[in-house]
């Protein structure tokens, strides 16, 4: 299937400037079009948003690249009701999971950061929704083939420590992380007694690894903390984001050939490996 784009020329310098790919809706009128084009265009200019649309007369896509976030008034969302009503979609998937529905825009934010203002957006307009992701207990195991179980639990963790700063503060922390690791389900993803049992198990785990972070409430989206970015969370990081992003790449490309239109969201880095290979199976 080819999935042809009304335009594809106008954006060159701005495509290699910003790695952002955009085909505005066959389907709308050349007016209509052109004026949410210009302003969603100028949002992601702005924001730095990366985004991938392309579109024909039955089966689309939109698969936009986020910054995740807990702000309600993150420029992101009105970008995110742009595409969402210039395509028009028949399906939703979302990073992560599938995520609740929350009772308005603002619950959906802040609770389930962007995936859930997408997927709030999905119910409130009868579109189904569901998840791009891979099984979270697959990822793992993936993942514990591949690197020591202690460093695959200590990632788990490590990756959560700025999603908890968004959304609940930076003296909540170290109450979320030992909450989480007394909780059932983590400890049934692991093997018997792999990963630290609390906060200061990890503590003493991460001075150990990593002695040159200072504090490990530090870390951010991008697992850096204190201008470090330690090689055995990117180690890790790297085999779960290589069997995501196959799963999320075959899985659009299924709905596609089903002749859906697709409204995909993930965070930024995984446009990365999947942008190019669709564009190579459906550019023309």
């Amino acid at each position: 299937m080819r999935l042809k784009p009304l335009r594809k020329t106008c954006l060159a310098s701005f495509l290699i400037a910003a790695s952002v790919l955009i085909f505005v809706p066959a389907k709308a009128s050349e007016k209509d079009a052109t004026a949410t084009y210009k302003e969603t265009i100028e949002f992601i200019k702005e924001h730095k948003i990366s985004a991938y649309y392309k579109n024909d007369s039955e089966a689309a896509l939109v698969f936009f690249g986020s910054r995740h976030t807990f702000n309600s008034g993150d420029p992101q969302l009105k970008a995110i009701e742009n595409f969402f009503a210039l395509l028009k979609p028949t399906l939703v998937l979302t990073e992560g999971g599938r995520w609740p529905v929350a009772k308005d825009k603002v619950a959906a934010i802040t609770a389930y950061s962007e995936m859930g203002f997408l997927t709030f957006l999905a119910h409130a307009n009868e579109v189904k929704f569901d998840s791009l992701d891979l099984d979270y207990q697959a990822q793992v195991n993936y993942a514990l083939k591949r690197h020591d179980p202690l460093d695959v639990s200590v990632y788990t963790i490590i990756r959560l420590i700025p999603q908890w700063r968004d959304q609940y503060g930076y003296e909540a922390i170290s109450r979320k992380i030992d909450q989480y690791l007394a909780n059932e389900e983590f400890k049934n993803t692991f093997p018997l007694n792999t990963g630290p049992k609390n906060f200061n198990e990890l503590k003493a785990y991460c001075a150990q690894k990593f002695p040159d972070v200072k504090n490990i409430l530090d870390f951010d989206y991008h697992l850096t903390a204190n201008g470090i970015q330690p090689d055995v969370l990117m180690k890790v990081s790297a085999s779960f984001s290589e069997v995501r992003d196959a799963y999320m790449e075959k899985k659009i490309m299924q709905e596609i050939e089903k002749g859906e239109r697709v409204f995909a969201i993930a965070g930024t880095p995984h446009l990365a490996k999947i942008v190019p290979n669709l564009l190579k199976k459906y550019s023309n």
